[in-house]
């Protein structure tokens, strides 16, 4: 019985003395937790600077620089390469390009391939309006930055902010300005021009050609991709970064197509080049010469008048201008009739349709067109930068160009 008092009274001992020990240890890393943080820094003010840390007015902006102002003991030092500035938690800047001026320190906030994952929570859904970003400075392991408080330089009171401006109205005014200018010269231009059309029967007036769905295509990715570049461009100030390869191979792809639909049209016998060799060969090359035939008539008509009122009399005169603007209008009836089965039926008809009606090789390159270029557009706007596609979808462009090249060289113009 009193052994078993005796091993029952030990091994409370043991737990007890674990225990105190277990609390020791706790006490000892608050102490120096505390001891450490209470020897760091806290944070004053952020500004607007220059490079040179001068404080300047105004919300902050991607590359521009801010001045974090600290309230720091004089016998401390703090060597700016080894600092790491973190905003809204998430290390930015520093290690190498911080400076340190007057007891503050200088970050320079670029975007880059490196931190644009931690910089993207902050610059999602951009807006006019400044937004609050959260300051403080880590004097940590890169691989630790902004995660350990003991080794954190925050606020005194309260967490330090400044006022981030993900677009100013200016830079969103000449963007918008750059990218309305080239969307109406390419779209708005296509209703009076021949820019997005085939141009087949040149004896047209350009507003009634047909459009060209290779053209189209090709118009489609390349205001994509320019207005992407622009609001990148303006959106994060880097011009190197905004294009991309894969970008250029979408703009070459679309171009490739262009060239080889071109070629097929050039190289067949179709309704459409019969008409243009018969018009040719009634002497009416181009819409200029149609053009030049009706202010023909009209002044033929005018003289008739004149000859009628001032010499009724002269019968030859008035037989040989009567005969001369029914030459002409027999010439322009005969241009009316052959080129009206190829007048343009609007935009959509135009590109998905060919003499039998709805052509599959045409729909399915439009709408995936279409569909391709929402993604690309999303993407943009998602992760500030333009996608990259995957080699299925590289190919799926390549299968839809290629079917459409295919079909087309049998297809007929209406």
């Amino acid at each position: 019985m009193i052994r078993k008092a005796t091993s029952v009274f030990q091994t409370l001992r043991q737990r007890d003395l674990r225990l105190f020990f277990a609390a020791l240890l706790a006490l000892l890393l608050l102490f120096t937790a505390g001891a450490v943080s209470a020897s760091l820094p806290t944070i004053n003010a952020v500004h607007r600077s220059d490079a040179s840390g001068t404080p300047i007015g105004g919300n902050v902006g991607l590359n521009d620089w801010i001045r974090v102002a600290l309230n720091l003991d004089p016998s401390m030092e703090i060597d700016p390469s080894k600092t790491t500035l973190c905003l809204n938690g998430r290390p930015i800047s520093g290690r190498g390009d911080a400076l340190f001026v007057d007891n503050a320190l200088v970050f320079h906030l670029v975007r880059d391939n490196q931190n644009a994952a931690n910089w993207k929570p902050m610059l999602l859904s951009p807006s006019l309006a400044p937004r609050k970003i959260a300051v403080s400075v880590s004097l940590d392991d890169p691989n630790e930055s902004c995660s350990n408080p003991a080794t954190l330089i925050k606020g005194a009171d309260k967490t330090p902010t400044f006022e981030f401006a993900t677009f100013t109205g200016l830079r969103l005014t000449f963007a918008l300005v750059i990218v309305l200018i080239v969307v109406a010269a390419v779209w708005a231009g296509a209703l009076k021009t021949t820019l997005l059309k085939d141009s087949l029967l040149p004896q047209l007036a350009p507003k009634e050609q047909t459009f060209s769905l290779g053209r189209t295509q090709m118009a489609f990715w390349f205001t994509i991709v320019f207005a992407a570049f622009v609001f990148l461009f303006f959106f994060l100030g880097d011009y190197n970064n905004a294009m991309t390869a894969q970008a250029l191979i979408l703009m070459g792809l679309s171009g490739a197509t262009t060239i080889f639909a071109v070629a097929i049209d050039a190289s067949k016998d179709t309704p459409i080049s019969a008409a243009n060799a018969t018009l040719r060969a009634s002497g009416i090359t181009t819409y200029a010469d149609v053009e030049k035939l009706d202010a023909e008539i009209e002044l033929k008509q005018r003289e008739l008048q004149t000859q009628q009122k001032a010499h009724p009399s002269d019968a030859t005169a008035i037989v040989r201008l009567q005969a001369e603007i029914s030459s002409r209008q027999d010439q322009k009836k005969s241009w009316y009739d052959t080129t009206r089965p190829f007048i343009s039926q609007g935009w959509y008809h135009d590109l998905t349709t060919d003499i039998n009606g709805p052509a599959l090789h045409r729909l399915q390159m439009f709408y995936w067109t279409l569909a391709l270029g929402a993604i690309f557009l999303w993407q943009v706007i998602q992760d500030l930068a333009m996608p990259q596609f995957s080699e299925t979808l590289l190919a799926l462009i390549g299968v839809t160009s290629t079917g459409y090249l295919g079909f087309k060289y049998p297809e007929k113009q209406n």
